[in-house]
């Protein structure tokens, strides 16, 4: 049962409008569900409080809505998240596992840093396929450093009238600067493309330039995140703005274990042999394995089962396997050739530029993701 005084403090903050209290409050109810093993409350818990996350207070100043930069059409430019979000409820690599943690602990002791001349990172590019945590790391690492998650609209910032987005831009740069927040810019490629793309009209060379004016005066109060899930369409001088790059791939067999096992914390379960589904989800992002996750429940209700059985989870991932094929026959029909030799030209491409401006091999193949070695070929094949 849930302490008195701790409920005693959920209708206090609540009544009083301190909603950093009430979310306190919140977060100790759910952490003392999981404590007494009852992961079920817990998790409905930790859902029912995701409404708290949006258009929030922020931990240093009281944010109201007309305070949210709007674009022409008067939505807003960006959501104001509090995300409830925990290390506990994503799987990362040892290696990026490692890096959010470092960048945890540097921003909580920044000051101390500061008074010995060393700057920490304040600007981090996040590369991956679809589905495999760059969003979910976002929302963990706004949460572990208990600040606001401001959310860039995309469907508002991209406007279709001459220099729009470049002013939307310059807006949200500035109601974030001097905010002890997270700037995050999802789907970071629509707005950081090559300024050399045939493709393109002159426009996106003015919004790539507003971009890295805008990211070079960014303040280090707070953090800017940005992800992608295509970094060779990335302009170049774009990389070169970004103190670090996190590279998320597609999880281990040992990491999709843990995925499902997050996902089916609250379901009831029969026999379910999570090494045997790791097995059968090669190539399959965490995004994937949710899906199975769903489609499985669904399937287990609609035929009136009291548990999710092993058979109801292989039968849902052969389903999203076939749609994986469909799309990915439908993708390589549209570009002529595989998305993978459209990235190995793109970086190779990429590698010949950088070593004209002078970098080395080891900075080449830090910038694409790439041996040393590997970058050498690029470039004598390029």
């Amino acid at each position: 049962m849930v302490r008195s005084e701790t409920v005693i403090k959920l209708i206090e903050s609540h009544v009083r409008g301190d909603e950093d209290t009430f979310r306190t409050a919140v977060l100790e109810i759910i952490n003392e569900e999981k404590s007494k093993g009852n992961n079920l409350v817990a998790n409905r818990l930790k859902r029912a409080s995701r409404g708290l996350a949006t258009y929030h207070l922020s931990s240093l100043k009281s944010l109201s809505f007309e305070e949210v930069p709007t674009a022409e059409n008067g939505l807003p430019l960006l959501e104001i998240r509090r995300p409830v979000e925990t290390f506990d409820d994503i799987v990362l690599s040892p290696e990026l596992q490692h890096s959010f943690l470092s960048v945890t602990k540097e921003t909580r002791n920044r000051e101390r840093l500061r008074s010995w001349g060393i700057s920490t990172p304040s600007k981090i590019l996040l590369c991956g396929p679809p589905g495999t945590g760059k969003t979910l790391s976002a929302h963990v690492l706004a949460n572990e450093l208990g600040c606001d998650l401001f959310y860039v609209r995309l469907d508002s910032l991209i406007s279709s009238y001459l220099g729009q987005t470049g002013g939307n831009l310059r807006r949200i740069f500035d109601f974030a600067r001097g905010k002890r927040a997270i700037l995050f810019l999802d789907e970071f490629d629509a707005i950081a493309k090559m300024r050399d793309d045939m493709n393109e009209l002159g426009e996106i060379k003015r919004i790539v330039n507003s971009l890295v004016q805008n990211i070079d005066m960014f303040s280090s109060d707070g953090l800017l995140l940005a992800a992608t899930n295509h970094p060779q369409l990335l302009d170049i001088a774009i990389w070169r703005r970004f103190d670090e790059v996190f590279w998320f791939d597609l999880p281990s067999r040992r990491e999709r274990m843990k995925v499902f096992q997050i996902h089916v914390r609250s379901m009831p379960l029969d026999s379910v042999d999570f090494g045997e589904l790791a097995s059968q989800t090669n190539n399959f992002s965490g995004s994937d394995i949710e899906k199975v996750v769903r489609l499985a429940a669904r399937k287990a209700v609609t035929e009136e089962s009291p548990f999710i059985s092993e058979e109801d989870f292989l039968s849902c991932i052969d389903t999203i396997k076939y749609k994986k094929i469909k799309q990915k026959i439908a993708t390589e029909e549209r570009n002529g050739f595989t998305q993978k030799k459209l990235r190995t030209e793109e970086l190779k491409r990429k590698a010949v530029e950088l070593r004209k401006e002078g970098l080395s091999l080891e900075e080449i193949g830090e910038r694409v993701g790439k041996s040393p070695t590997t970058v050498y070929r690029y470039i004598h094949e390029g």
